[in-house]
């Protein structure tokens, strides 16, 4: 059973640092016609956007200045208020999906590299039950459009 329903959108925040990422990600969700309510935020907003938007699930880009993405994950899971709040770890590269589970996060996606996989995404998400988190990293945790079928 998914989080969101018909009365209630599913809230999505995505950091990232990048705008052009941030902008297509928004118009995937544009054009997928969901119940889905986006909010999307440079890093230097992360916790102000946390607090104010409260999502029900985060999308947290991994490369990013200053402060890592698996850096936010790991403060996420020390807090009680976001200890169990949904984060998908989502990167153009592999390299950190050991690093990502060890940490915390609830599913690690690889960025597409087309809008269409990205549309595809945003419907994965938006259908996924995100009540627990994948019992190892083989299980449903990752997931990469890039990889030839």
């Amino acid at each position: 059973m998914s989080i969101n329903t018909p009365d209630k959108p599913l809230h999505l925040l995505l950091i990232d640092d990048d705008p052009d990422d941030m902008l297509l990600f928004e118009e995937a969700v544009k054009q997928s016609l969901l119940a889905i309510n986006i909010s999307v935020a440079d890093p230097s907003f992360f916790y102000s956007q946390l607090e104010s938007k409260r999502p029900d699930i985060v999308l947290l880009d991994i490369n990013m200045p200053v402060k890592d993405g698996l850096e936010y994950l790991k403060e996420l899971r020390e807090n009680e208020l976001y200890k169990d709040l949904p984060v998908i770890m989502y990167s153009t590269s592999r390299y950190k999906i050991n690093d990502s589970f060890t940490a915390g996060a609830t599913k690690y996606f690889v960025k597409p590299k087309t809008f269409n996989d990205l549309k595809k995404l945003v419907q994965i998400i938006y259908d996924k039950s995100w009540k627990s988190r994948s019992a190892t990293v083989s299980d449903d945790f990752f997931l990469d459009f890039t990889i030839p079928d």
